[in-house]
């Protein structure tokens, strides 16, 4: 599938989008970031808003840090934090448990995906401007 480079930067503006609005409704957690009972949920916490921000601007730029971090975000927010890299998605209705597990899964890790495409593309894109 050959995209051009301006369909590939605005999916990359979507993705960072999306980033920065799931990281952005959830600072609720960083009131609460020093009363958390053990350091490693600290540390997961700064690290994740701390992707976040990496990782936003660095697809803005096309960089690898961006992706990788990017990478780290959806991976913490999906397995570790449960949250939707789609911020919007389950606010409208109530689901069960398990329901919510495999719509979470489902989004988050084709977000995953796509970003992992667009990562692929980039350096194609890139291969081909050096030759």
């Amino acid at each position: 599938m050959n995209l051009s480079k301006r369909a590939v930067d605005s999916c990359l503006w979507c993705i960072a989008g999306l980033v920065l609005g799931s990281s952005l409704t959830k600072t609720q957690l960083l009131s609460g970031l020093f009363t958390l009972p053990h350091f490693w949920e600290q540390v997961v916490t700064i690290v994740f808003f701390g992707s976040a921000a990496v990782g936003a601007i660095g697809l803005l730029q096309s960089k690898l840090w961006g992706f990788v971090a990017v990478y780290v975000y959806i991976l913490i927010a999906t397995f570790l934090l449960s949250i939707s890299v789609v911020p919007f998605l389950f606010g409208f209705v109530s689901l069960n448990v398990r329901t919510f597990t495999w719509l979470l899964l489902t989004t988050n890790l084709g977000v995953l995906a796509f970003t992992a495409f667009l990562h692929t593309t980039k350096l194609k894109e890139k291969r081909k401007s050096k030759l």
